[in-house]
């Protein structure tokens, strides 16, 4: 599973599990409209009569990866960063959720969480355990220098084990305004074993390249260049299921169209089913399947 580090601010998640106190009541209501994965869950199998349909998963979830995923390095496109960024700044709300005293009523925590303008309220049980942030053009300040805006909810779980908080669950229905890129999200970050070294996922709900609905997990992203990436992630494809994959050759995210132009990623599925998908331009990608080859093109 691929782990995330928050090196500086998941000792803020830690304290804001600490600090829990009491709530309740309810807010008001901000709703988005973000794509949200409904298709098979199964493990697909890589197979000739599926190949252009996972090749355009595979290079859907490999975009979309680099989107969802934070990491330091080289400087990427805004449209690359807006989810990435939400991602990082994940554990400051997970921090400001009960950062309140303020006992036993849902409240408005926009002093707290938009640092720059807007609003949030914040309805939680008795217990702060679980609840939900309601976003309105809620203003957080990034760096100093830049501002995110939020519209919509976060939803947060936290489970404890012999009386300590062991995991954290939020999912994020927002639109984020960030560079000068509106993006509708639907996201879950999910982190463990909070009282010892504690790790974080992401699964994200996108639409792709085709118009369809997708989503991603166990991302994992290495930048070697400017627009050039290893990646690893699961795909699931909404007809046909899961699969792995990764990159034997790095990938170029270059195309005006949004596909890679240059990579090789290798998937498997079901019964050790497999395949190599080659991008040769911003026109046609080649899937091999069982010793087969097969080009296609770009609508």
């Amino acid at each position: 599973m691929k782990h995330i580090l928050f090196i500086i601010t998941f000792g803020g998640v830690l304290l804001f599990l600490q600090a829990c106190g009491g709530g309740g009541g309810g807010g008001g209501g901000s709703t988005v409209s973000v794509a949200s994965y409904s298709g098979l869950t199964t493990e697909a199998r890589v197979e000739g009569a599926n190949a252009e349909t996972l090749g355009t998963a595979a290079a859907s979830g490999a975009v979309h990866s680099v989107v969802a995923e934070p990491f330091e390095g080289f400087a990427r496109n805004p449209s690359a960063s807006v989810e990435g960024e939400l991602v990082e700044i994940s554990p400051r709300i997970a921090q400001w959720i009960v950062s309140s005293t303020s006992p036993y009523a849902a409240r408005d925590v926009s002093s707290e969480l938009c640092d720059a303008g807007g609003s949030a309220d914040l309805d939680a049980n008795a217990d702060e355990t679980v609840g939900t942030i309601t976003f309105t053009s809620c203003r957080i300040l990034i760096d100093g220098t830049s501002v995110m805006s939020l519209t919509g909810t976060v939803s947060f779980t936290i489970t404890s084990v012999g009386g300590s908080p062991d995991s954290l669950s939020m999912t994020f229905r927002v639109n984020v305004s960030y560079e000068g890129q509106t993006v509708s999200i639907n996201l879950t970050l999910s982190c463990v074993n909070l009282s010892g070294s504690p790790s974080c996922s992401v699964r994200s709900d996108f639409a792709g390249i085709d118009g369809r609905v997708y989503r991603v997990v166990d991302i994992t992203v290495t930048q070697y260049g400017v627009d050039t990436y290893g990646i690893g992630a699961t795909v699931y494809d909404p007809d046909h299921g899961r699969f792995d994959m990764t990159t034997t050759v790095p990938l170029v995210l270059d195309c005006p169209n949004g596909v890679p132009s240059v990579g090789t990623v290798m998937i498997s599925g079901a019964d050790s089913t497999s395949g190599t998908i080659n991008f040769v331009s911003c026109s046609e990608f080649n899937v091999t399947v069982g010793g087969v080859s097969d080009t296609y093109f770009w609508p």
